[in-house]
């Protein structure tokens, strides 16, 4: 299996068609067909299940797109990491990250890192812990901003002198938000929007304590924009992070009490290699972490 035919396998997945990305690749139909059998052959599993119209993904072609779209992207980042520098090169910095208010701290940061280096380029993803996570482990970041507790044992990190507050966000005619803060009490009866992470184990539950409130999971989410969406519909209140989410019309937060926070990290994998963009990145953020 090499990259060219992953790239084939991808084209026919995207378009559904032998013919259409044939078109798209260049190359003839018979060549094309007999590279997907080959694959399919090398691996011993079929991967598109052939209809008169269309060719549609089995459950292995499935998994098996996922895993060439990363394969794929790490091969692209290697070439960018070692290839020889030009005046005109440039270097990608990939950060994940969750959603915060803080995050404009850190952009700042990064506004005056690339004022002094023009040619590095920030891209950002945006996920939930167990995201960016999974995403630093498999070497598609370089670095993850992730917020409150994580497992360490993969990571080497930079505490961030940042904190969130819990609280919930609910429509401002909800009889809640004429209180000033939420205790545990006031959620009995409450139908709740809360994060897809692990409920359990989050800072919740120990807010929460050992006799939680009789409330209703409404729904759940993993970005909290969509949430606010939903608290707006009036399908629920949203236990989220204070500014994880412009204002909206027509809904507020109030914190949680007694006051829970959660932390910041700037996280990479350990024992990463860097960039020679990532590693000034770096230098940067723990130069004006420590100046504050």
């Amino acid at each position: 299996m090499d990259t060219r035919v992953l790239n084939y396998f991808l084209a026919v997945a995207d378009t559904e068609n032998i013919t259409a990305a044939s078109d798209i690749l260049h190359v003839t139909q018979p060549t094309l067909s007999r590279q997907i059998h080959d694959l399919e052959e090398e691996l011993g599993t079929v991967l598109f299940i052939r209809g008169n119209r269309k060719l549609t993904l089995t459950r292995e072609g499935t998994l098996l797109k996922k895993r060439a779209q990363e394969i794929l992207s790490l091969v692209e980042q290697t070439k960018l990491e070692t290839c020889i520098n030009t005046s005109n090169a440039s270097e990608d910095i990939r950060i994940g990250t969750g959603e915060s208010r803080h995050m404009s701290q850190l952009m700042q940061i990064g506004k005056k890192f690339q004022d002094e280096n023009p040619h590095a380029c920030l891209k950002l993803f945006s996920g939930n812990a167990e995201y960016v996570t999974d995403r630093l482990i498999r070497g598609l970041l370089d670095f993850g901003v992730i917020i409150g507790h994580y497992n360490v044992h993969h990571f080497d990190c930079l505490h961030l002198p940042y904190k969130d507050k819990w609280g919930l966000l609910m429509k401002c005619d909800d009889p809640l938000a004429d209180k000033e803060y939420i205790t545990p009490p006031d959620l009995n009866g409450q139908k709740l929007i809360i994060s897809s992470q692990n409920f359990v184990e989050n800072e919740i539950a120990g807010w929460l304590g050992p006799q939680p409130p009789d409330f209703k999971i409404a729904a759940t989410y993993n970005l909290a924009f969509n949430a606010v969406l939903m608290a707006e519909a009036g399908i629920g209140s949203v236990l989220c992070l204070e500014g994880a989410v412009n204002s909206h019309d027509g809904v507020c937060f109030r914190p949680l009490y007694p006051e829970t926070t959660v932390t910041m990290d700037l996280a990479w994998k350990r024992e990463q290699v860097f960039s020679g963009a990532a590693s000034l990145f770096l230098e940067k953020v723990r130069n004006n972490v420590s100046a504050n």
